[in-house]
């Protein structure tokens, strides 16, 4: 061998083993496909759309899609009370959008009449793997990323044929009342300072769910490290905000470091608490603060 050809093949060498680096770190950070569940990457980078089956848009009022998106506006999922629909109506919610339970799915979107960031799309995600959708990630970015990528979009989004969703529960997923108030789980309140100063679930701890983003994306593994060493791995973690939109963005966060995590909401909280009093013939509790959805 020549000594042209030695310092191409080491050339080579060289460039395999950076690659095999930056391949490793990706996964060791939040800002690429870090964490797999088994069925699928949890965060997905924009790369890896295309192995999915589904590319779901939960936007309110997307006026660009990322090409083959279908379009459903996640507030769907709520009934004129803002609490979420029953299952039955979820899952034909879903199979009138044109997807089935075993369809691999990649979720994105955003409200931003409702401040923007991931929690559309960390709602419909947690809402999802509710219902039993086990190939489920949600993408590491936004249409904004889509298109600083220099990756083609497409004006109008995709209608797909109806199916029969028949979902598998996963009933772990959501917490109950009794199950919040048995003292078995830490609580995370995820609302903001000033709403929880209305009140607040007894014990809960708050944590703003802000303080898992940084410029509207998941912060990586380390910073998630720090911000929740302060919950133990060996018990539920149940997280909370008024209608559990916001809240999504901490249970995400929380499964993709490998906590056992659940969601719940204030609302479902007052309701119960009033019905309580009521009962006692006390006066109702706060109702008045069940109505902003976040």
């Amino acid at each position: 061998m020549t000594f042209r050809n030695r310092g191409f093949v080491a050339a080579l060498v060289l460039l395999v083993a950076v690659a095999a680096f930056f391949s490793i770190s990706g996964k060791l950070t939040g800002g690429s496909a870090d964490e797999e569940n088994g069925s699928g990457q949890i965060l997905v980078p924009l790369s890896d759309v295309k192995n999915y089956d589904v590319i779901l848009d939960v936007s309110p009022n997307a006026t660009k899609y990322i090409p083959g998106a279908i379009n459903l506006n996640y507030v769907e999922f709520f009934d004129q009370d803002k609490r979420l629909k029953p299952d039955s109506e979820l899952a034909r919610i879903l199979g009138d959008a044109g997807i089935s339970r075993n369809d691999s799915v990649v979720v994105y979107g955003e409200c931003l009449p409702c401040g923007g960031g991931p929690s559309a799309a960390t709602y419909t995600y947690w809402i999802m793997k509710y219902l039993g959708q086990e190939k489920t990630g949600l993408l590491n970015g936004e249409i904004s990323d889509w298109v600083a990528a220099k990756l083609p979009t497409e004006n109008m989004s995709v209608v797909r044929p109806k199916s029969d969703y028949k979902p598998e529960l996963r009933p772990e997923l959501l917490a109950t009342y009794d199950f919040v108030k048995s003292n078995q789980a830490q609580i995370v309140d995820s609302r903001t300072p000033q709403d929880r100063s209305v009140g607040s679930i007894p014990g809960s701890i708050n944590m703003p769910y802000d303080a898992v983003l940084e410029k509207d994306k998941l912060k990586d593994r380390n910073a998630l490290s720090l911000l929740f060493s302060g919950l133990g791995k060996d018990r539920s973690v149940v997280v909370y905000s008024a209608t559990g939109v916001k809240a999504s963005m901490v249970c995400f966060a929380l499964e993709f470091l490998g906590y056992k995590a659940s969601l719940y909401t204030w609302n479902d909280w007052l309701t119960h608490k009033n019905s309580e009093n009521t009962s006692r013939n006390v006066g109702p509790e706060m109702s008045q603060n069940i109505t902003k959805m976040n």
